[in-house]
């Protein structure tokens, strides 16, 4: 473990930076990929939490800039943190920043931007790859758990496939699911594995469906809603959003064709179901606009990311790992629940 150094990290033009703590603690930097994501503002203020009392943190953010981000990261890891929380930009820019960390003995908890295996799991048996299994790890939602339970919250409203033909919601009265998909973004790994779980269990579930639209949102609200108007609204029956910030952009566009003061209700168009369960998705939901959303537990990954980060520089003992999280290796995956309104 390297030793305890004063930490000074640059404040630059194109970087937001928040410092907090008790000077002596052990410092941690925390890089946000952008300010604006409801979610991780959640995640951040539950890690900051969690780290109070115990860590000296600062926290920044590169408003989805990797370059912005890398810089400011191999700041931190040269100008003396003990450790870094990096929620990524880009998931391929982890490998160099691991490679950066091993030589100033700088440990990396990555967070919601999974790592891929070869940058946590170096197949080579050398220094680096021991100290980099045993120094940096990932904590995130478990994508393949959200995908299907968003299919278990389409087959308890529909009441299975046979319940999905006897309805208006079978639009064509063809019996196949004619499905829409809000994915976040190209790439990143929670959009894909999301979207191919919730598919592969609505088949499981013995659903028939059909691909009749697809878009890229950002996770972003605003561009959920602009790309719903490029959507074919008539012929949708089911649409899953990778997120509840997309899918209340869905929602806000459908509102704009709705006569003044009507609800938006399931059957106005078609039934609507996130991810993250934040609490404007919850209210989504509470009002019958999204018929349910996969809880993405922020505070159960803050809880374990300074779990990790007390056994690497407190040389804490790591407590026993709950049902709800899955360990791989140096990965940490955090199973939610569900909530609907059913």
């Amino acid at each position: 473990m390297k030793e305890n150094k004063p930490f000074l990290l640059g404040i630059m033009a194109s970087l937001c930076l928040v410092s907090c703590g008790e000077e002596g603690l052990p410092s941690v930097a925390i890089f946000i990929y952008d300010s604006q994501d409801t979610f991780m503002t959640t995640l951040q203020e539950g890690i900051l939490d969690e780290l109070s009392g115990s860590f000296s943190t600062s926290l920044s953010y590169a408003e989805r800039n990797q370059a912005t981000q890398t810089v400011a990261a191999v700041s931190a890891i040269e100008g003396g943190a003990d450790a870094l929380v990096i929620n990524l930009v880009d998931r391929l820019s982890a490998g160099a920043l691991i490679e950066k960390a091993y030589q100033e003995d700088v440990p990396i908890v990555f967070a919601n931007r999974k790592p891929l295996t070869s940058d946590l799991d170096p197949a080579a048996s050398s220094e680096y790859a021991a100290w980099v299994r045993e120094n940096c790890f990932y904590v995130g939602s478990y994508p393949l758990y959200e995908g299907a339970t968003q299919s278990e919250i389409v087959d308890s409203f529909f009441g299975g496939p046979e319940g999905f033909a006897a309805s208006s919601y079978d639009k064509n009265g063809d019996g196949i699911v004619q499905v829409a998909l809000m994915k976040g973004e190209q790439g990143h790994q929670d959009a894909e594995e999301r979207t191919m779980a919730c598919l592969d269990e609505l088949k499981r579930l013995g659903y028939s469906y059909e691909l009749v639209a697809t878009a890229y949102g950002n996770w972003e609200r605003s561009s959920a809603f602009a790309e719903t108007a490029e959507f074919p609204l008539d012929d949708i029956e089911l649409l899953y959003s990778n997120n509840d910030d997309m899918a209340l952009g869905v929602i806000d566009f459908l509102k704009t064709l709705l006569p003044g003061g009507a609800e938006l209700l399931p059957e106005s168009f078609f039934p609507i179901v996130g991810v993250d369960a934040t609490p404007a998705g919850r209210a989504a939901v509470d009002e019958g606009s999204m018929i349910g959303t996969v809880i993405n537990d922020a505070a159960i990954q803050s809880e374990w990311i300074a779990n990790l980060l007390s056994n690497i520089l407190l040389e804490e003992r790591l407590p026993p790992v709950p049902e709800n999280v899955f360990c791989e290796g140096n990965y940490y995956f955090v199973e939610g629940g569900i909530y609907s309104s059913f």
